[in-house]
């Protein structure tokens, strides 16, 4: 899922591992609020998973959050952060099963072909082990 940027901005009361949107973010992020959503910073620092609530006072396209949060992820006040919503344990499993699969069908199409042309090399013609037992 591509991620949105927000304008941060420090919260008047501090509160670690908690950010405040706007509400209009909720559905852009398809998510409710008290889920869960991956902040990144700057390229080399790794990302910040926080919990998202709604807040009508916040301006559109501004997170506020904590300043020791901001630290963290190496940002001030007036940076811009991206946000995504952080991947359910299944969205997760999916992804990883598609992904071995991927490998497992390229890896069994590679041997495949190496066999094929080593039986070449060799003048054999292909034939499957059961047509070997009938010959």
């Amino acid at each position: 899922m591509e991620g949105i940027g927000l304008k941060v901005q420090v919260r008047a009361v501090p509160s670690r591992g908690r950010v405040r949107v706007h509400e209009s973010v909720l559905g852009m992020l398809e998510i409710e609020q008290g889920d869960t959503i991956d902040l990144y910073g700057e390229p080399d620092v790794k990302p910040m998973s926080v919990s998202v609530y709604a807040d009508a006072m916040v301006e559109k396209g501004v997170v506020r959050m904590d300043a020791g949060d901001m630290e963290k992820l190496g940002l001030r006040e007036g940076s811009v952060v991206t946000a995504r919503k952080t991947p359910t344990l299944t969205e997760k499993f999916k992804a990883a099963t598609a992904k071995t699969t991927q490998s497992v069908g390229e890896g069994v199409s590679s041997v495949s072909k190496k066999i094929a042309g080593k039986k070449e090399e060799a003048g054999e013609p292909e034939t499957t082990p059961m047509q070997k037992k009938k010959v």
